[in-house]
């Protein structure tokens, strides 16, 4: 297994574009890990106050921490990757602060099995071993940046990569570096472990079967790719160049089973409204 290869879990954060499109004042700041604090992306947003405030979820083989900002009502949920899309229900008009990041990074702090949290969700107490009202001035910062702050400095020591696996953090990288292909054959064959131990290891620290979090990372890249390029003529020049499918029915194919439509409707749908 080559220590060396490059650490692409440092800055691959997977997209929910109907998160920032169907909500208010959206604004992200991707972090790069370091020795004290894991790679992640921070966002915030506001829900609708008029019509309905909830948005699409769809797989992305991330954990997110939503942060409900309410001050009569303030809420702290966790969510695993959904295997399809999903819709997420909000309160109307209510800030929100979340953050993403890879489930790899907390599974030696977590208190459930992260296979059980695939498409479901939690109370932050029922996720990781921390006193909640620890984390209450995150709810009640003033600004993004000050959440962010806190974040790290409240939940440094729970999110750290020094808890992870190598093993699975290789797998991750070159599924990451190969756009989701990349099988389980080929990953064994590379680190000299048993495809049967490789999985059990992935499951554990991931949630997601190797193959599973393979498609998801293709899809996420032609995704990617539509959303760089969306007009209608370039859609299959397009996944070529930033994903890997054998033809255009496989890539439909693979499309519809994670985001429920075709691509040409989801574009229609999204992308020339």
């Amino acid at each position: 297994m080559n220590e060396f290869v490059t650490d692409t879990t440092n800055a691959y954060i997977p997209l929910q574009p109907e998160m920032a499109w169907q909500t208010a004042a959206y604004q992200e700041y991707k972090a790069r890990g370091d020795a004290h604090h894991i790679p992640a992306l921070y966002y915030q947003f506001r829900s609708k106050g008029v019509g309905s405030p909830d948005f699409v979820a769809i797989p992305d083989g991330h954990v997110d921490m939503l942060f409900t900002c309410d001050a009569s009502q303030p809420n702290i949920q966790v969510y695993g990757s959904v295997l399809s899309k999903r819709t997420i229900t909000l309160k109307s008009d209510t800030n929100y602060f979340g953050v993403r990041f890879l489930s790899l990074h907390v599974t030696g702090s977590s208190k459930i099995d992260m296979k059980d949290l695939i498409s479901q969700s939690c109370p932050l107490s029922d996720f990781i071993k921390l006193n909640t009202k620890s984390v209450e001035p995150i709810l009640t910062a003033a600004t993004f940046t000050e959440k962010i702050r806190l974040f790290q400095e409240i939940l440094g020591e729970v999110l750290t990569t020094q808890q992870d696996s190598r093993l699975v953090r290789f797998a991750l990288n070159r599924m990451i570096m190969a756009k989701g292909n990349m099988s389980v054959k080929d990953l064994a064959a590379e680190t000299a472990y048993s495809e049967r131990y490789l999985r059990k290891q992935f499951e554990h620290f991931v949630g997601l079967s190797p193959k599973v979090f393979s498609q998801i990372t293709r899809f996420q890249h032609a995704l990617n790719g539509l959303i760089t390029a969306p007009q209608a003529s370039a859609i299959w020049d397009s996944i070529s160049e930033h994903a890997y499918y054998y033809d255009q029915a496989h890539f439909i194919n693979e499309f519809k089973k994670f985001y429920q439509e075709t691509p040409h409707a989801w574009m229609k749908r999204c992308l020339q409204e």
